[in-house]
C-alpha cells in the first residue's frame, strides 16, 4: 500500500508540474490545498477512540511560485490552516489542537510543485501514549519525536506563518427566554453545565451538571465534553474534544448555544491557533 501511494504521488506531481509548463498557469491556493487534503489523509492513524490526523503541516513552495500566488503569506498559512480544520472536521478526524501551517520556500523544489511535510505536535504525541498505554501497550520511557512524512529540501528560506499571540475572545451564552450572557476567555478554564459551580450555568434539565469545559492549550482553546448525557455540537457536529476557531457555535444539548467572538481590541486565538 505504501508503494502504491508513493506511484500516486509520484504521477499526481507529474501532471501538475506538466500543467503548469504547458499552459504557464501560476500555481493557485486550491492546488496547495489539495495537496495538504493528500497529505492529511495519507498521514492519518487508527485509534480507539477514531482516526487522527496531524495538527502540524510545514509547505514547501518555490520562491517565484509563491510570489506568483497574489496572497499574503500570513493569510496564505492562516487560510490552509482553517482547511485543514474544516476536512477534520467534516469527516470526522480528531486534532489534539488546533492546526497550524508553516509555509516556507526553497529553490530546490520543482516549478509548480508543492512539498507538505507533516507532523503531530507533542500534545498529540502525548494522546496517542496515553491511547496505546489505555489497550494495555507498555509505555515509552521517552517521548519520540514527530517526525515530517515527506522529505524536506536540504535548503528551505524565508519562513512565514503566523506567530502566538496570547488568548484574547469573548464567549456570548444564549439560552431561550434570557438574555445574552458574555464571559471572558482570558486562559482559564470555562466551566459549562447544570451545578452552581460551573462558570457558565445552564439551568435546564437536557444539561449535564458538569456538561463540558473550555480550556487553554498552547495558545489555543479546546472544547471537552465531560461524558454529558445529550452531548455537545460544534457546527452541528457531536463533539468529545475539538480544538476552536473564532466564530464556532457550540451547542450544549439543545439548550443553550455558545459562540467565540473576538474583543474589540487584541490578538484573538484564532490569529494563529496552538503552538
Amino acid at each position: 500500500m505504501r508503494f502504491l501511494a508513493t506511484i500516486e504521488r509520484f504521477l499526481e506531481r507529474a501532471v501538475e508540474r506538466s500543467t503548469v509548463r504547458l499552459f504557464r498557469a501560476p500555481l493557485q491556493p486550491v492546488q496547495i490545498e489539495g495537496r495538504l487534503e493528500r497529505a492529511l489523509e495519507s498521514a492519518r492513524l487508527a485509534g480507539p477512540d477514531g482516526p487522527s490526523v496531524p495538527d502540524r503541516y510545514r509547505i514547501v513552495l518555490r520562491p517565484t511560485d509563491l510570489l506568483g500566488l497574489g496572497v499574503a503569506p500570513d493569510e496564505l498559512a492562516l487560510g490552509l490552516a482553517e482547511a485543514v480544520l474544516a476536512i477534520a472536521r467534516r469527516r470526522g478526524y480528531r486534532l489534539a489542537e488546533r492546526p497550524r501551517v508553516e509555509v516556507v520556500t526553497s529553490p530546490r523544489v520543482a516549478p509548480g510543485d508543492v512539498v507538505v511535510e507533516t507532523a503531530f505536535s507533542r500534545r498529540a504525541e502525548a494522546v496517542r501514549r496515553a491511547e496505546r498505554f489505555a489497550d494495555g501497550a507498555a509505555q515509552p520511557a521517552t517521548e519520540p519525536t514527530a517526525e515530517p512524512s515527506t522529505e524536506r529540501p536540504t535548503e528551505a528560506t524565508g519562513v512565514l506563518g503566523p506567530g502566538g499571540p496570547p488568548l484574547r475572545a469573548r464567549l456570548v451564552v444564549r439560552t431561550a427566554g434570557r438574555r445574552a450572557q458574555t464571559v471572558p476567555v482570558d486562559g482559564r478554564p470555562i466551566a459549562i453545565g447544570r451545578a452552581a459551580d460551573n462558570d457558565v450555568r445552564i439551568d435546564d434539565p437536557r444539561v449535564s451538571r458538569h456538561h463540558a469545559r473550555i480550556v487553554a492549550r498552547e495558545g489555543g482553546l479546546v472544547l471537552v465534553d465531560l461524558g454529558s448525557t445529550n452531548g455537545t455540537w460544534v457546527d452541528g457536529l457531536r463533539v468529545s474534544e475539538l480544538a476552536l476557531g473564532l466564530g464556532d457555535r457550540i451547542d450544549i444539548a439543545g439548550a443553550a448555544e455558545l459562540r467565540l467572538e473576538a474583543t474589540e481590541s487584541g490578538p484573538t486565538p484564532a490569529d494563529a491557533g496552538p503552538r
